[in-house]
């Protein structure tokens, strides 16, 4: 009996963790795939700093350009299900370049917070990530946003 319920309950659980993943589904993918360009936007930046001892700034804009082409095909078609056309090409670069200020001002300050505190490639690595967080969230809202209002999704069910 007390195994019966013990497995009842793991199962209650299970289904409400299903239910939270299925409800916040795009976003879990967004997170993800922002995830794997923003290890690609880092290994970039630090590999520009290091071998070329470029600036951070420099070295955060090259990251973000490559990242963020890979991005761009990923989330418009896994995240928010819309094709590859001139109206999500819009969308994304206008949003890029908000992002792109963002994180290269946060990049920027915090790099300078931590400037003789900690070494370069910990300084820029700390920036990155702060950059990412504040980023991540400000163009996930405005891109889902616009890719609602301006294109249609494609025939596919995708939340």
């Amino acid at each position: 009996r007390i195994l019966s319920a013990s497995v009842s309950g793991l199962w209650n659980d299970m289904e409400k963790i299903r239910s939270l993943i299925e409800k916040y589904l795009q976003v879990i993918k967004y997170f993800i795939i922002s995830c794997g360009t923003a290890v690609i936007e880092l290994c970039i930046g630090l590999l520009l700093i290091n071998l070329l001892h470029l600036s951070e700034v420099v070295s955060n804009t090259a990251g973000i350009l490559i990242g963020s082409a890979i991005h761009y095909v990923c989330v418009t078609k896994k995240v928010f299900n819309r094709s590859v056309d001139i109206r999500t090409v819009v969308i994304y670069i206008s949003t890029f370049l908000l992002g792109m200020f963002i994180q290269n001002g946060v990049v920027w300050g915090v790099c300078r917070l931590l400037d003789g505190v900690v070494g370069k490639s910990i300084g820029y690595t700390v920036s990155k990530v702060a950059s990412l967080a504040v980023s991540f969230f400000v163009l996930y809202g405005v891109r889902k946003f616009l890719y609602a209002k301006v294109t249609p999704r494609n025939n596919k069910d995708n939340k």
